[in-house]
């Protein structure tokens, strides 16, 4: 039986309402870390033939929907692992800034 190409194994993984983590984010650097849903999956549309997958993101700048074209590096496979990993990295991050913000209360 013959192989998948990398491109056709990556197409059949990234449905639409399939979900990803966006890991890269070259259209706003502050949005990135989130968990974002396949609009649609263009294979070559991008710069010299890459691949594109149209996420839909809600921002956490502004609280908008959007949805822009990623190339496949810059997302991760949404598995209940990773994001059981991503949420331990936001409540670690909620835990410092509430460390930050008893200390600033108790010095001012």
């Amino acid at each position: 039986m013959p192989r998948k190409s990398e491109s056709a194994r990556r197409e059949v993984a990234l449905q639409p309402g399939s979900r990803v983590i966006i890991t890269q984010n070259p259209h706003d650097p502050r949005e990135e870390g989130l968990v974002g849903t396949v609009i649609s999956y263009r294979a070559e549309a991008g710069f010299a033939g890459c691949d594109l997958v149209d996420v839909h993101y809600k921002s956490p700048v502004s609280g908008a929907g959007r949805t822009r074209p990623f190339g496949l590096a810059c997302l991760a496979e949404a598995t209940p692992e990773a994001v059981e990993c991503l949420a331990q990295q936001y409540e670690a991050r909620a835990r410092a800034l509430r460390r930050i913000a008893a200390s600033e209360g108790e010095s001012g």
